[in-house]
């Protein structure tokens, strides 16, 4: 157990004391003592003044300025020299790690927590489900920006995919990719502007042992799943019948989930981000780096081949790449179009494997996508966690 700063009464409930100052041993015996060894030695506790405040001021380096550091470090080495020097007798044994500084019992293991940890992960997912259902603003303001971009992107691309040429079929290439990159940065934003403050108050709660970070983190992302589920079917729905995606509902559900995996993802890259930020300005400078190169390496806006091999590596992380793989794959792939070609040199394609052979986006198949994708979004997951267990407190990031 731990007592911060106690005050008198619970001071007088000591029975042995040990001082400690720049890594020497001040003082160890009896607590009652203790006022009348220092005062041997000139220095006496005021009347009415905190014995343990005393002890704090009396054995603390003081850097205010120059002369009163110099005056503590020597006032406390000189106390340091006179308790070496004291017999034997005058200077009881040591606690050994299983032993009692009192009575020299054996230290029963405690446990770090007081709950295990499904039940702080119980209690702590009602906590932020109850945080989230107050957070009205919050959730207004996502609500909000789900039904504006989902319908102006829908009115700029209105009915794109029942236009059969070649023109109708890179527009849908392209709004494919603004979907994925506008529900990315729309995961990215809700995180990296609220979770710094809030690990602020978990790192405090983590020094006091409230619980461990496993069980905040998982309960955290558990209570905000459905809000996120909610939002992306939402615009799921206007935007796929507004641009007039492929029929089928197979096909939409499967849009909706690659819609869910990409934001996740960038959910995760949020976490990681928000773990090492010292604050929300902190994390918005950082994010848009890894936002902007997951977009850059997705084979949309520059051809991977064109990228050089040594950079080429960096496309295997890029969430994007997989997502709009499989927008595409899941919307072109053994379809028939039939595109009439008007002029030489159009882009006239008959079936939608040659869309995506125009795109490069043959060369890995629709389940290996889906699982790579997959794989970062539960892997930044992970990532985000290792970060916030290995930013713990300062001097204990086991919890």
């Amino acid at each position: 157990t731990t007592i911060h700063q106690p005050r008198s009464s619970i001071y007088l409930m000591f029975d042995q004391l040990l001082l400690i100052s720049e890594g020497r041993l001040m003082y160890f015996g009896e607590a009652a003592s203790a006022l009348e060894y220092f005062r041997d030695k000139g220095l006496t506790c005021p009347d009415d003044f905190n014995p343990a405040d005393y002890y704090i001021d009396l054995l603390s380096v003081d850097y205010r300025s120059a002369a009163l550091e110099h005056e503590s470090r020597a006032r406390i080495a000189n106390l340091g020299d006179a308790f070496a020097a004291l017999p034997p007798p005058a200077r009881p044994p040591l606690p050994t790690a299983t032993q009692d500084a009192g009575a020299g019992l054996k230290k029963r293991r405690e446990p770090k927590y007081a709950a295990s940890w499904f039940a702080q992960f119980k209690l702590l997912t009602e906590r932020s489900i109850r945080a989230v259902l107050r957070e009205r603003a919050n959730t207004g303001a996502m609500a909000g920006q789900s039904v504006v971009f989902s319908v102006l992107l829908g009115l700029i691309w209105l009915y794109q995919g029942n236009s059969y040429s070649g023109k109708s079929v890179q527009a849908v290439a392209g709004v494919l990719f603004f979907l994925l990159v506008n529900q990315s940065f729309s995961g990215t934003f809700g995180i990296i502007f609220l979770f710094p403050a809030e690990r602020a108050v978990v790192l405090k709660e983590r020094s006091s042992r409230l619980y461990h970070v496993g069980a905040y983190f998982w309960s955290k992302s558990a209570s905000e799943l459905p809000r996120t589920l909610f939002f992306a079917m939402l615009f799921s729905i206007v935007t796929y019948f507004m641009v007039s995606l492929r029929a089928g509902a197979g096909h939409f559900f499967a849009y909706y989930i690659i819609i869910v995996l990409t934001q996740l993802s960038a959910e995760g890259i949020a976490y990681c981000v928000s773990a090492f930020a010292a604050d929300p300005q902190q994390a918005g400078a950082m994010a848009p780096v890894f936002m902007v190169t997951a977009m850059l390496f997705c084979g949309y806006l520059v051809e991977l081949s064109s990228i050089p091999n040594w950079l080429r590596w960096i496309s295997y992380f890029s969430f994007i790449r997989y997502g709009f793989a499989l927008a595409m794959q899941n919307e072109f792939e053994d379809r028939y179009l039939g595109v009439p070609c008007t002029a030489s040199g159009d882009f006239c394609p008959q079936t939608g494997d040659d869309v995506l052979n125009y795109y490069g986006l043959t060369d890995v198949p629709y389940y290996a996508n889906f699982l790579a994708l997959m794989a970062l979004a539960v892997g930044l997951r992970l990532l985000a966690y290792v970060a916030l267990l290995r930013r713990g407190p300062k001097f204990d990031t086991s919890i």
